[in-house]
């Protein structure tokens, strides 16, 4: 499909990588990784050939179709999204203005053989390539993007960003083409649209690359990761779990290799330093030195995992209830968002607010920020209460005259001002960036500015909008493990599953103006609610028709084929779960047959503080065994009665 062949590429001094070689094999689904400034969004570029590589070449399958989504969206003039996407059906769409074209000769009178021909051959084609489905596909694309029948038919010009990006996405899912590279395409989908992203790219037939920093979103999608660095890509078969380990597995043995080859040619250059005057042992030491010349030193790797380790600035105690609404009513002109909303927030509380977009997350935590009265009802701050509120679009805060690391130094106390450039560092500034003025920077940059000065005052109520969005994994990392330490109350509105499931005890599902409120973590959240839907899926197979479900035999192998993919999806992680416990369990028992040996060993009694130590340790990993003993057999009954209603359904379904 795609071959990159020695390619190299800098700026000025700045060299983002040198002999880069990587084939893509087709109908493979990749997640491209890196550091912040590898050149991700820079090797796109030379692929669809909007750059050229300094040396090497690109080599692209002839005829193939590209497809690629870049983090600005495209000017679409005035068309609605339904004709910005089907605009995109290529040859279809010419052959349907040709398909017109000759209807009206016909029309006017013409009923030569060639235009008969011509347009029964026109028909044919347009069917073979689903012209017939081309309106209906590209507004099915674009309502699983979230957009509504009304949406669709209004200007694209009216949309926001986040909306426009949403239309140049629709577009290539809707072209197909046969290698789709995908720049960040997560950033702006909220977490119903993300799932049905997952689901279309899961069935996609062509090759698809995503450059992306959502783990979650990587873990289902991809089927390789690829890290791209200044010596070239590393190719590791998996999704982005797979990856990390593999990575771990990987740095080990180039370690151990290192540290070999290094201890090898310390002794051999030991050697011929001690022999090098030596007459009798002259043909030795050039053998020695010969062979030095020839090896081929292995570099000891450096690991990624020497990052920065950042608190939140310790934030003084709040009062137990840190916000409550009572009967608050919020909305505009023509729609209502809330009416008669009661929530109390207590502290301590992790909160990630989820639901579709338009649904009012961000109406709520703007309430709860300050930024919006409510139009009715009454909204009270907790006792000793300080907020701190973060969001994209308001960066008006920061002081366009100062340098980046003077903004974050105005924030910074005595004890902490030596760690503003390890900060700025973990979000992205290094060297020289943080000398550059806050008016050169772009909107993401800015953001991380704005997120990084969030992290040196001291407020005890968090409000989040999307903080991770313009943030790499290493940067999404500082800012998880931080959150992770904080010690006042967070409320965050996020489409990264992964960061939501780090750092949130509370879902609460924004909907329609209604709140659910759930509390645990992501993960225990979604399981819940597909116990929920599988309920009522069962519940409704069951009120069917006395004598069966009246399905045909195609539909009843799909329908059950159906039921068994989602018990597959539902049960996978138990699953996991339910066999990592178990080994846990076994590696106990070995460990305390080795701690019981050492304690019926006389020469180990000897030894009071072994003995003491190992009757401590021995008592830890009785508990840790004994609350895993407890945990095994949750999720044993939980995975049995997931078979249960996998029988029950499928039973429902079939003819009694």
């Amino acid at each position: 499909m795609l071959h990159l062949v020695k390619i190299s590429k800098s700026y000025g001094p700045q060299t983002l990588f040198e002999d880069v070689s990587w084939h893509v094999p087709p109908r493979t689904r990749i997640g491209l990784v890196g550091k912040n400034g590898a050149g991700k969004t820079t090797l796109f570029r030379m692929i669809v050939g909007t750059e050229s590589p300094e040396s090497g070449e690109v080599i692209l399958r002839k005829g193939a179709k590209i497809g690629h989504l870049a983090q600005e969206p495209d000017d679409f003039g005035t068309v609605t999204p339904l004709e910005a996407v089907l605009e995109a059906g290529g040859e279809a769409i010419t052959l349907e203005a040709e398909i017109a074209r000759l209807q009206a000769l016909m029309d006017g009178g013409r009923s030569d053989p060639e235009i008969l021909d011509e347009h029964e051959h026109a028909l044919a084609r347009f069917g073979q390539l689903g012209g017939w489905e081309l309106e209906a596909t590209a507004r099915r694309i674009l309502s699983g993007l979230a957009f509504t029948d009304s949406v669709m038919d209004q200007p694209v010009v009216n949309l926001s960003g986040g909306w426009r990006m949403r239309v140049s996405l629709a577009r290539l899912l809707f072209a197909r083409p046969e290698l789709l590279l995908l720049d960040e395409p997560t950033n702006h989908l909220d977490l119903a649209t993300l799932m049905w992203f997952e689901g279309f790219l899961q069935s996609y037939e062509g090759t698809i690359v995503v450059i992306s920093h959502d783990r979650a979103f990587l873990d289902r999608f991809a089927t390789h990761i690829v890290e791209l660095s200044r010596r070239g890509v590393d190719v590791y078969t998996g999704n982005f779990t797979r990856y990390l380990e593999a990575k771990v597995e990987k740095l080990e043995r180039l370690e151990k290799s290192a540290a070999q080859q290094a201890r090898a040619i310390s002794e051999t250059e030991r050697f011929i330093e001690r022999f090098r005057s030596k007459a009798s042992k002259a043909k030795a030491v050039q053998s020695r030195i010969k062979q030095l010349d020839k090896v081929e030193r292995i570099e000891a790797p450096t690991r990624d995992d020497a990052t920065i380790h950042f608190r939140f600035a310790p934030p003084p105690r709040s009062g137990k209830d840190v916000a409550v609404l009572k009967g608050v009513a919020k909305g505009w002109p023509g729609k209502t968002v809330y009416s008669d909303l009661d929530l109390t927030l207590q502290r301590g509380q992790r909160i990630a607010l989820v639901g579709p977009n338009g649904a009012g997350k961000s109406t709520l935590l703007k309430m709860l920020a300050g930024v919006y009265e409510p139009d009715a009802g009454e909204f009270v701050l907790g006792h000793q209460v300080i907020r701190a509120y973060y969001a994209q679009h308001q960066l008006d805060t920061l002081d366009a005259n100062k340098t980046v690391l003077a903004e974050l130094e105005s924030v910074a106390d005595f004890e902490n001002a030596p760690r503003c450039r390890g900060v700025l560092g973990a979000f992205g500034f290094s060297g020289r960036d943080v000398d550059k003025k806050i008016s050169v920077l772009s909107g993401g940059e800015k953001a991380r500015v704005a997120l990084a000065k969030m992290m040196f005052v001291p407020a005890n109520f968090l409000l989040m909008d999307e903080p991770t969005n313009h943030l790499d994994m290493a940067s999404c990392d500082v800012l998880e493990e931080a959150l992770e330490g904080y010690e006042g109350t967070l409320v965050i509105i996020s489409h990264d599953r992964h960061f939501i499931n780090a750092v949130a005890n509370t879902i609460v599902e924004v909907d329609a103006g209604r709140l659910d409120v759930f509390a645990g973590t992501w993960d225990e959240f979604e399981l819940k609610k597909k116990e929920l839907a599988d309920a009522q899926a069962l519940t409704a197979s069951s009120s069917g028709e006395a004598g069966g479900s009246g399905l045909s035999h195609k539909e009843l192998k799909r329908a059950e084929a159906e039921l068994r993919q989602g018990h597959s999806r539902k049960v996978k992680s138990l699953k996991a779960d339910h066999e990592r416990v178990e080994l846990r369990i076994s590696a106990i028992d070995g460990t305390l047959a080795e701690v019981d040996a050492n304690l019926g060993d006389p020469e180990f009694l000897k030894d009071g503080a072994a003995v003491r130590d190992a009757y401590t340790r021995r008592d830890a990993l009785s508990r840790e065994q004994e609350s895993l003993l407890e945990r095994w057999e949750e999720l044993g009954m939980t995975l049995e009665a997931h078979e249960a209603e996998l029988t029950d359904a499928l039973n429902a379904l079939r003819p009694r």
